[in-house]
């Protein structure tokens, strides 16, 4: 797949283009926003306008370009998956997700998570250990990062499931909610003008960790949201932007990222957006490469409350 226009994935091609696809069915695809146009594999059916066909019928429906963007955006698109400026999402399979039981209590121990987490992944012990003890992370027996997703009054909706076996994967059992921190209390600190938003919660977790002084400097007594999209959902964002004046996106230094802060930037109107890259393609590699320098500074916190 995704060697020459014969051959495009539709649900790649989409994604890449910062569009938010979904499952439908067993082996098919849909677009959030659009949830009759079905995909699967190279070809699509849009339902409501009875309409089918391959990337190029796509692409005039669905944007009404012309000829020739048509072939430069699959160009563009075919030269990023070849060279390795995107990397297409891979699905775990149904059969796998379903051998996933999020509801089991059967957990493992705090230096077991710390294992992955602190020593593969270079997050700092005292932020484990923090979402631990409040209840925003376990492992399951089946060595499942978990992380609670919960609401501004601490009621739990679901969680983000990192796979770290041999299946790698990241579901989110919620609808259309994120795992997110605040800086503040949320209860004595209510108003949030300020959103920060990552693909994932250990992209954020090394964010915070790797610009800790700086973020405590810059907002001081206000209070600031941090949001994982698990991926680069719109329906998650959007669900936290009421009342938010600046949004800070933080999503992976690579194309589909661009694409996103593109698109919300342009469609969201009486925001500011700022675009924040790593210098690799995400913040935990950035951090991996850096784990001494931050080790050196340990004794640095940053206040993150519920």
């Amino acid at each position: 797949m995704n060697t020459s226009r014969s051959d495009i994935n539709l649900k790649d091609l989409l994604e890449f283009l910062g569009e938010d696809v979904i499952p439908h069915g067993r082996n098919s695809f849909k677009l959030r926003e659009h949830d009759s146009l079905i995909i699967t594999n190279n070809r699509f059916y849009w339902n409501s306008r009875s309409i089918g066909g391959n990337y190029f019928t796509l692409l005039k429906e669905l944007y009404g370009l012309s000829n020739k963007n048509i072939w430069n955006v699959t160009q563009n698109f075919l030269d990023a998956v070849e060279y390795g400026d995107y990397a297409p999402s891979v699905d775990v399979k149904r059969e796998e997700k379903n051998k996933i039981n999020y509801k089991v209590k059967m957990k493992c121990s705090l230096d077991k998570i710390k294992d992955y987490l602190c020593n593969k992944r270079g997050i700092d012990e005292k932020f484990v250990e923090a979402l631990y003890h409040n209840d925003f992370l376990y492992m399951t027996y089946k060595n499942n990062i978990v992380f609670s997703i919960k609401d501004d009054n601490g009621n739990y909706l679901g969680e983000e499931v990192i796979g770290t076996g041999d299946i790698k994967f990241k579901s989110n059992t919620t609808e259309c909610n994120g795992f997110n921190l605040t800086r503040r209390d949320i209860k004595e600190n209510p108003i949030i003008k300020n959103l920060y938003v990552f693909e994932s919660t250990i992209d954020m977790l090394s964010y915070l960790q790797t610009f800790q002084m700086e973020i405590n400097d810059k907002w001081k007594d206000e209070n600031v949201r941090f949001l994982t999209l698990s991926g680069l959902r719109e329906d998650i964002f959007k669900q936290y932007i009421e009342n938010i004046e600046n949004v800070y996106v933080c999503v992976d230094n690579d194309v589909a990222g661009e694409n996103f802060y593109e698109k919300v930037k342009e469609k969201y109107e009486g925001i500011n957006f700022y675009r924040e890259k790593s210098l690799k393609k995400d913040w935990n590699e950035d951090l991996l490469i850096n784990r001494n320098k931050w080790y050196e500074n340990d004794n640095k916190n940053i206040e993150i409350e519920r």
